[in-house]
């Protein structure tokens, strides 16, 4: 899970063995977690934002089949490792309906637009 976050948060500048499990956590915990509460802020301002680049969507859906990612894995090491996954999750959703609704809403705009410019 905390390679998830780490790439999320383009924090893997500080993996020096990428391979390596603890290397990420190791990361995360230190640049991640060190402030709980401005972290927890963070997850929320991107949720409520749905702030997710493709760039950060490219490097979690890389390894976001490939990794275990199953609900009973996290419900089994704790209940805050539970909802992140489910936060990743989330994110990975927002991003692929953003991007299906991306040609819906410009066709929308332009429709507004032509409409309003028939009114005037």
């Amino acid at each position: 899970m905390m390679k998830f976050l780490v790439l999320l948060f383009d924090e893997e500048k500080g993996v020096k063995n990428k391979e390596e499990g603890e290397e990420w956590f190791k990361v995360g915990k230190n640049s991640l977690l060190k402030e709980v509460k401005q972290f927890k802020e963070e997850l929320e301002r991107r949720i409520v934002k749905e702030d997710i680049s493709e760039k950060q969507y490219k490097k979690i859906i890389n390894i976001y089949d490939k990794e275990l990612f199953e609900t009973d894995h996290y419900k089994a090491i704790s209940q805050a490792c539970l909802k992140l996954a489910g936060w990743v999750f989330a994110m990975k959703l927002i991003f692929e309906t953003n991007v299906k609704l991306a040609p819906i809403k410009a066709q929308l705009a332009e429709g507004k637009r032509q409409l309003d410019e028939g009114k005037a």
